[in-house]
């Protein structure tokens, strides 16, 4: 069929298995293999993963016809079978299968498991945003209904119906546009020009779209709030209840709550852990935390000299310290870039069982407000980072659990984005990082610090080629 249609470019919107069902049959081969199916020849020519879909290049050849098409093959990865999708998630899934759109209009196969559910919402949100662009105006139920003559049953549930609405409703607020190499050189050309005020007007008017698009007062649940908290500070802020992620205690008198939230990066949905600086009392649980999370790396957005909690648990090279159930041994340190910790954690209560943790933070301090040695303690930080190629989560910690972490993950972001795609996006970077943790880059300031550093990322990158 994708033969003889013509077509080149497959959307499919399931994973191969949920749960304990199988969903789809893996009908491409694997890295450095070859699928014959009839007389197609099919190989994985390249494969890009990120946070909430891959995308892969195929080549068919036709042994009869003797002929070769390359097919991309796109597939969204973060749809539940019986849920709803994130709806900011799947317009950016849209965005990147749409951008370059076939100008031989032929025919793009979508499919799920059945070809019904998420297959009719995924083809309803393309053919309403393209309707609205052009006039103005939708009419989902019609459209809906006019797929339903073609295909018995497309669109089955409510929660699917509602997303067309709620994704609709997020592009039409603020599409996604992307920005070039040059682009985004002659934008922050013109931001550090003499009349500064003026030229960085758009990024105060993109910071103030953000805000109303993710208000905080609309998504947090203030009951996560604890009174006499021994593992959280006064200017510690809420979770959001939907992504926050509980801990039990381990020690009867230890504080039960660590406040953590999940945040993808651009390739990996659950790529980060946000919460703030463990006090002296909550340090036990803060490395139970890593641990039962898998999370190999601290992030700290402080010089750790300055962070008088880490004192209590940190132990400096070639030595050891004991907190109850753990023995923490610190086997090297490194100040290369960033002042780094290579940690060994011993479990006695679990058999001995090891974890090992790196430890990262800035030589000085990173102020938002500060001049380009600023921007340039965040670059080596990320760099680090990023050259660690960590698969498990990285737990970035400040001391109210999101000051400059949003900028350092944004930054992180925007840098995956700019290596992978070769364009940028600052602000849908961002406004995916607030959909997790509303009060992340919730000044004018840091979001600006992000733009600034990824210019000087991008000149850096420049200079080197």
């Amino acid at each position: 069929m994708i033969w003889q249609e013509n077509v080149t470019s497959i959307v499919m919107l399931t994973n191969l298995t949920e749960g304990e069902h199988a969903k789809c049959s893996h009908y491409w081969p694997n890295e450095k293999e070859s699928l014959t199916v009839g007389a197609v020849l099919v190989d994985l020519a390249e494969e890009k993963k990120y946070a909430f879909f891959t995308k892969r290049k195929l080549s068919l050849s036709h042994k009869e016809f003797q002929n070769t098409r390359v097919i991309t093959h796109y597939q969204y990865t973060a749809w539940p079978d019986y849920g709803r999708s994130e709806p900011l998630s799947l317009i950016v899934f849209h965005q990147h299968v749409f951008t370059a759109r076939n100008k031989k209009k032929v025919p793009t196969v979508v499919h799920c498991s059945a070809g019904v559910g998420r297959t009719g919402v995924f083809i309803a949100l393309d053919a309403m945003y393209q309707e609205g662009k052009k006039t103005g105006k939708v009419n989902v139920a019609e459209f809906v209904n006019r797929m339903r003559h073609n295909r018995v049953s497309m669109v089955q549930t409510y929660e699917q119906y509602m997303v067309i609405y709620l994704a609709l409703n997020e592009i039409f607020k603020a599409p996604i546009k992307v920005k070039s190499v040059t682009e985004v050189c002659n934008t922050m050309e013109k931001m550090s020009s003499s009349n500064s005020a003026t030229n960085t007007l758009f990024v105060h008017e993109e910071f103030q779209v953000l805000r109303k698009l993710c208000s905080p007062c609309k998504t947090i649940d203030h009951r996560t709030r604890h009174k006499n908290s021994k593992g959280r500070l006064e200017n510690q802020l809420p979770l959001v209840c939907k992504h926050g992620q509980h801990l039990s205690a381990i020690l009867p008198k230890e504080d039960s709550y660590t406040n953590v939230v999940y945040i993808p990066s651009y390739t990996n949905a659950r790529s980060f852990i946000v919460t703030h600086y463990p006090t002296q009392e909550g340090a036990v649980n803060f490395l139970r935390m890593l641990i039962d999370h898998g999370s190999n790396t601290v992030v700290c957005v402080d010089p750790l000299r300055d962070i008088d909690s880490m004192k209590s648990w940190l132990p400096v090279e070639r030595s050891s310290k004991v907190m109850i159930p753990f023995i923490l041994h610190c086997q090297s340190t490194s100040t290369k870039h960033s002042e780094g910790h290579s940690i060994n954690i011993r479990d006695h209560q679990q058999g001995d069982t090891e974890h090992t943790l790196a430890v990262y933070g800035p030589i000085s301090r990173i102020n938002p407000f500060g001049m380009p040695q600023n921007r340039l303690e965040l670059l080596r930080l990320v760099s680090d980072v990023l050259d660690s190629k960590s698969d498990s989560p990285i737990t970035v910690v400040s001391s109210d659990g999101t000051s400059l972490c949003g900028v350092f993950i944004a930054v992180h972001n925007v840098i995956q984005q700019l290596n992978i795609d070769g364009y940028v996006d600052v602000f849908t970077v961002v406004r995916q990082l607030r959909i997790h943790q509303p009060y992340l880059c919730n000044s004018i300031e840091e979001y600006e610090m992000v733009y600034r550093t990824v210019y000087d990322e991008v000149q850096t990158t420049s200079r080197q080629l």
